[in-house]
C-alpha cells in the first residue's frame, strides 16, 4: 500500500481514524440532543480535523516555525476543548 504524500508520520492513519471516529460521535450526539446541525458540526470541526489530518502540509505553508507534531497536538487539544466544553456548561447549569 502506497503511503500518501501528506501522511509522513507513521501513526498518521491512527490519528486520522481516531479523530474521525471522535468527530462522528460528537456530531451524532450534537444532532441527537438538538444542539447542532450537520453543516455546523462539520464547520466547527474543520480546524481541529485539518490540524490532525494534515500537519505536514500546514507546517510547510510558511517558514518552518512550528513542527507538524506541535500542530497535531494543538488539533487534539482543540478537539478536547470542544468535546469537554458542553459537559462543563451542563455542570454549571445543573
Amino acid at each position: 500500500m502506497k503511503e500518501a504524500n501528506y501522511a509522513k508520520d507513521k501513526n498518521a492513519l491512527i490519528h486520522i481514524a481516531l479523530s474521525a471516529l471522535i468527530m462522528a460521535g460528537m456530531i451524532y450526539v450534537g444532532i441527537k440532543n438538538g444542539h447542532l446541525s450537520v453543516g455546523r458540526g462539520i464547520f466547527y470541526l474543520a480546524v481541529p480535523a485539518s490540524c490532525i489530518w494534515f500537519p505536514d502540509a500546514i507546517a510547510t505553508l510558511k517558514e518552518d516555525v512550528i513542527s507538524p507534531r506541535t500542530i497535531r497536538i494543538g488539533g487534539w487539544c482543540l478537539m478536547a476543548i470542544m468535546l469537554l466544553f458542553p459537559v462543563f456548561l451542563k455542570s454549571l447549569t445543573s
